[in-house]
């Protein structure tokens, strides 16, 4: 949250507190010396005041200064140069690049034992480990300079490692943890009377409040940052106030109330160059002007948004883009070009919701981990002590007893206090194992969510196709995304996180396959044989589409013309494979559409499913068809 203003922040502080120094004065204070590291520190000062204009241009000037350090032989400033080149890494995006050259700066510091430099050292390591997301390192970084600036008795400037540290806890989802850090945040910069950073605080503990759906809270901490923007005449600050009051009405579906903040913010943009901004605001205004059925409207702040996002990387926003503008071509007729964007949407959903899932996990593992870890040791030191004291015991004579009865008192209290504190650390862990897979369950409710509003795009595509084969294919692609929604469905409702009920998930899929073509039960009659079965999510997602698709084939193409008959299924475990069948009674199929198979959509993705599956796949057609897998790659769930 709110990263350019945080690296400033460290950037002021680096600089000393002091105002940056017009370049053109810099350039005329090294022509007019003939001192060497006047030159130098003059060029290391160009360097930083350019490197956001130009990166090149700075890096120049940092190899200048670099020149001139060397000549005169001054190692602190050699060493800065490794120190300016992660801050260049940084602004281009190549943050584990950046992180090697402060890990060597870090180590000179360490060995030369100047602690003030360690500082900047842990503060650049911060940033760099925050942007590659490695999210354990930059939290131990954090927490190092934080201790840093109490030793130099400059915690007054320790606001930027209290920021960084709540901006961690809430991409890893830890909300509150995370607030607590902003509040720190915030108390500092009061201390310090830097008004920017009382706002972005109080802005950032707000954006967690609304996460935690605390919306008064939130509406409440969002108007004292207005007072504080007007006095320090910080637009931006305002802009992203009237966003966050937006959040809040679209939350509560008040979409025109919603619309109102966020004109109101662009207002506060007029005069600003951030893109980023500026896309969010668009966004947000064609969003709710959806809703509220304004297609028009949509459009023209779409086009804006579209606009401001060409040359911007932001994950989170791109992806929202693609949705809005595939609702947009959806609602104006433009289907084609609805289902292309459609697509993107889904691939970058899909990226999104696995690092998603991968950084709320790695949240609750870091505070796991380091519990258990912690745990160990002090066990560990238990045993170490009690098997000293046994070896002193067998070496002293009646004349120690008093002495020997004393230690062992003092290591029984110990031994008891360890015991107390072990057992609060396992309710701890339990704790933290219940909260994971609450987050578990929520993420596969997130999931099939996500999928039932892919079905709801491509039903609402059908219905606007005419085209009898196109409208075909948007159903049966609306079946096979319902077929992987059933999974998370299950493993949400089930106490297993990570298995399927076999049997339960293909009655409710069979069922709904029936009611997608219509099929009356006293017509074509199913019957099965299912091992009970839990099968890992691995395994399911390819085995239900490949069920998907078998049982649709029999159900569209086995039996024309009314004619009845029976699809039976049969899965079971057997010789280490796992068996499943798919075969009706129907008219089969003829040796020409047998040889045309390897055209099909269908057929190809029954083949790809399989070979992931390592399965061996055989197609029988007589008196109606059977196909039979011989699974080897399966797991059961744990």
């Amino acid at each position: 949250m709110n990263k350019i203003l945080s690296f400033c922040i460290f950037i002021w502080t680096h600089l000393c507190l002091a105002q940056p120094r017009d370049p053109l004065v810099v350039k005329s204070t090294i022509y007019s010396t003939r001192n060497d590291t006047l030159k130098a520190q003059a060029y290391f000062e160009l360097s930083q005041i350019t490197k956001y204009q130009d990166v090149q241009a700075a890096r120049l000037y940092a190899d200048s200064s670099n020149f001139f350090y060397e000549k005169i032989n001054f190692e602190k400033g050699i060493q800065e140069r490794k120190y300016a080149e992660a801050g260049f890494l940084n602004i281009e995006g190549k943050y584990q690049e950046a992180i090697g050259y402060a890990l060597e700066y870090e180590k000179w510091t360490k060995e030369s034992k100047d602690i003030e430099r360690e500082w900047y050292a842990v503060s650049m390591l911060a940033t760099s480990y925050r942007e590659s997301g490695q999210y354990e390192a930059g939290i131990k970084a954090c927490l190092r300079g934080i201790d840093i600036g109490l030793q130099l008795k400059r915690d007054d400037e320790n606001g930027f490692f209290y920021n960084d540290l709540g901006d961690m806890y809430a991409r890893l989802k830890q909300w509150k943890i995370s607030n607590t850090y902003f509040q720190k945040a915030y108390e500092t910069a009061v201390k310090t009377k830097f008004l920017p950073g009382q706002s972005v605080s109080l802005r950032n503990i707000a954006q967690n409040d609304l996460q935690l759906n605390e919306l008064d809270k939130a509406y409440e901490i969002i108007y004292k940052t207005f007072a504080i923007d007007s006095l320090a005449h910080y637009s931006v600050g305002l802009c992203r106030s009237y966003i966050l009051l937006g959040k809040i009405e679209e939350q509560k579906q008040n979409y025109a109330s919603a619309i109102q903040y966020y004109e109101s913010a662009s207002e506060k943009l007029i005069n600003e160059a951030s893109a980023n901004d500026h896309a969010v605001v668009a966004q947000a205004l064609a969003r709710n002007y959806f809703k509220l059925n304004k297609i028009t409207e949509a459009g023209k702040y779409l086009t804006i948004a579209n606009e401001k996002l060409k040359n911007l990387q932001q994950t989170e926003i791109t992806s929202e883009n693609l949705r809005l503008n595939a609702e947009y071509l959806s609602r104006t007729k433009h289907f084609e070009e609805a289902y292309r964007f459609l697509s993107q949407y889904i691939h970058k959903n899909e990226k999104e919701l696995t690092e998603n899932i991968s950084h709320q996990i790695t949240g609750l593992n870091i505070q796991f981990e380091t519990e258990k870890k912690e745990n160990q040791i002090n066990l560990l030191s238990t045993e170490k002590q009690l098997a000293d004291q046994k070896l002193k015991d067998a070496h002293h004579q009646i004349t120690l007893a008093i002495l020997a009865a004393s230690v062992f008192s003092i290591l029984a209290y110990y031994v008891f206090w360890l015991w107390k504190k072990t057992r609060q650390q396992n309710r701890i862990i339990q704790k933290s194992l219940s909260e994971k897979e609450t987050l578990l369950r929520e993420i596969h409710h997130r999931v099939k969510n996500n999928l039932q509003f892919i079905s709801s795009l491509l039903n609402l595509q059908a219905r606007h196709v005419e085209d009898p084969k196109a409208q075909a294919v948007l159903k049966e692609g609306q079946n096979r995304v319902k077929s992987m929604a059933l999974i998370h469905q299950n493993l949400y409702q089930e106490q297993n996180l990570t298995g399927i009920e076999v049997k339960k998930y293909l009655d409710v899929l069979i069922k709904n396959l029936f009611s997608s073509y219509n099929i009356s039960p006293d017509r074509i009659k199913l019957a099965s044989s299912i091992d009970p079965l839990h099968l890992d999510v691995d395994t399911m997602i390819p085995l239900g589409l490949i069920l998907n698709e078998l049982i649709s084939n029999s159900l569209k193409y086995a039996f024309p013309s009314e004619k009845q008959g029976i699809i039976t299924i049969v899965l079971k475990e057997e010789n280490k494979n796992l068996l499943l069948e798919v075969r009706d009674n129907g008219i089969g199929i003829s040796d020409h559409d047998k040889n045309q198979l390897g055209k099909s959509f269908g057929y190809r993705m029954i083949n790809a499913f399989s070979n992931q599956l390592d399965a061996d796949l055989k197609i029988v057609s007589g008196q109606g068809t059977d196909v039979i897998l011989s699974i080897k790659d399966y797991k059961n769930a744990a």
